[in-house]
């Protein structure tokens, strides 16, 4: 049989079949209308007949079957339509073949299958009915068991085929891709393989882009958000800043991305200087910094803006470009003061920066209060005492955080950022360690403490000499909040005595 549908010779054709040669005779004076369709209808109804003569000879033969061979037994009952050793014994030897027979027997009706898709809701009114009340009004499409045990053939064969990792490796093609397409023609399928993509291994960037578009247009959206995070949570222990930023974007895990740029903020204020330098930034990360407008993630592009312009503010003041350099700090202290507006702390008020940073951010503002020389206008003076303002109003538990942030940023003045002995010497980011970690509970000043103090949150840094245009710290040991923002209220007070002076 495997040989006339291979269309190789037939061992018994030979044998009392004068009707093949005149076929084959005939073939040749078959009208061809230039497309070959009328040939090839030839050939295939030549295929049937010669398959149909050997499936009579094999059921009429006196040759009976080996009753102690299953597999000759599973063979004729295949030959006679015995849907149970299909679905029963057939599986044994191979649940290829036993799932392509119980698809083939499905499409011809011989085995009863599974609903699939919408089918339910094509008969209206009687959508709505399962299949033992369907039974009662003689409209079901027969035994619920069977059709469940013939499907439960195909699921098991596509569940197999998870475990394959390539199917055709020079094509690309993995065991899963073939499989989600078996399980949509199963009832239950679909969600049986959403469950089953969720289980693979995440070995490559490559997988995880290829499974996250299947999910994306197959409507697996939770799917899709498991497999981000969970490749995501994995690069937490490299340097891949950008590509966990991504995943973790497409998980809408906004909570993981507020730690991951909180960390590299708190690096950067730590150092004086961009973290991680301009040189190690990874790519992704680079073009998202680069293309801001080209990131389609509303929350991704706000929680990035913080840092990005912190980044923006330390590459403006060393190339000497101090207006840009002004404008962008005043827009990291305002996006740090939001969560004490009037004065009021709300905890829950989403800020790309954290308030806890106000005080070293006015650090670094210092250097630009300088009367004799006007780098900040009347609209980013006024902002900046508002700022101020609120931050004195609340004080507690804000003042006190903002406190120990100074001081160990005072520390951190003579670190050249390659995190010394209680670095990471391994370069990784640090975020599954110390209790800062990506979907963590703990609160964010108390996860990068504990990670300042262990020494992952400034580990590789600015490896080797960093290049600053200044240092603020200089000259700053032993300051606290108060002092920076009695020198910060001192300066503005001067240059906004100077505007009225001169009439601006």
């Amino acid at each position: 049989m495997w040989g006339v549908t291979d269309n190789s010779d037939d061992p018994d054709s030979s044998t009392g079949d004068d009707s093949e040669e005149e076929e084959d005779g005939d073939e040749d004076g078959v009208y061809d209308d230039g497309t070959g369709k009328a040939l090839n209808r030839r050939r295939r109804e030549k295929d049937l007949t010669r398959l149909s003569k050997v499936t009579e000879r094999l059921v009429e033969s006196d040759t009976p079957l080996d009753p102690t061979n299953e597999l000759e037994l599973a063979a004729g009952a295949c030959l006679v339509w015995d849907t149970n050793v299909v679905v029963q014994v057939m599986p044994k030897f191979s649940l290829l073949v036993a799932s392509a027979l119980v698809e083939i027997c499905g499409v011809a009706g011989s085995i009863q299958r599974g609903k699939i898709g919408s089918e339910g809701k094509n008969r209206g009114m009687m959508g709505g009915f399962d299949e033992d009340e369907l039974a009662v009004f003689g409209t079901n499409r027969g035994s619920g068991a069977e059709a469940e045990k013939a499907d439960g053939v195909v699921k098991e064969y596509a569940a197999g085929l998870f475990g394959v990792e390539w199917v055709d490796e020079k094509a690309q093609v993995e065991g899963w891709e073939v499989a989600v397409g078996v399980f949509h023609r199963v009832r239950g399928g679909r969600e049986m393989s959403g469950k089953l993509l969720t289980q693979l291994e995440l070995t490559s960037k490559e997988r995880v882009e290829k499974l996250l578009t299947y999910c994306g247009e197959n409507n697996l959206e939770d799917e899709a958000s498991e497999i981000a995070a969970s490749f995501a949570e994995r690069l937490s222990g490299t340097t891949s800043y950008g590509d966990s930023l991504h995943f973790f974007s497409l998980a809408n895990d906004r909570f993981s991305l507020h730690n991951i740029l909180t960390k590299l903020t708190t690096s950067s204020l730590l150092h004086s200087t961009p973290s991680p330098a301009p040189s190690s930034l990874d790519p992704v990360l680079s073009s998202l910094l680069k293309t801001p407008t080209s990131i389609t993630s509303p929350i991704l592009r706000f929680e990035l803006s913080g840092y990005a312009t912190l980044r923006n503010f330390y590459e403006s003041r060393d190339s000497g470009d101090h207006s840009r350099a002004v404008k962008a700090l005043v827009a990291v202290l305002k996006s740090a003061g939001e969560k004490l507006d009037g004065g009021v702390y709300d905890a829950d008020w989403d800020s790309a920066v954290e308030e806890w940073m106000i005080a070293v951010l006015l650090g670094e503002l210092m250097p630009y209060i300088n009367p004799r020389k006007r780098y900040i206008g009347m609209r980013e003076a006024m902002d900046v005492l508002k700022v101020i303002t609120d931050f004195e109003c609340v004080r507690g538990d804000v003042w006190r955080r903002a406190e120990e942030f100074l001081q160990r940023v005072l520390a951190h003045k003579d670190s050249r950022g390659d995190g010394g002995s209680g670095g990471n010497a391994g370069g990784v980011n640090g975020m599954t360690e110390s209790g800062y970690m990506a979907g963590s509970m703990i609160s964010s000043w108390e996860s990068v403490r504990d990670g300042i103090d262990s020494g992952l949150v400034s580990a590789n840094a600015a490896p080797g000499a960093t290049q600053r245009a200044w240092d603020w710290r200089e000259g700053a040991e032993g300051w606290k909040v108060a002092d920076i923002i009695r020198v910060v209220r001192l300066g503005i007070a001067k240059i906004v005595a100077d505007a009225w002076l001169l009439g601006e």
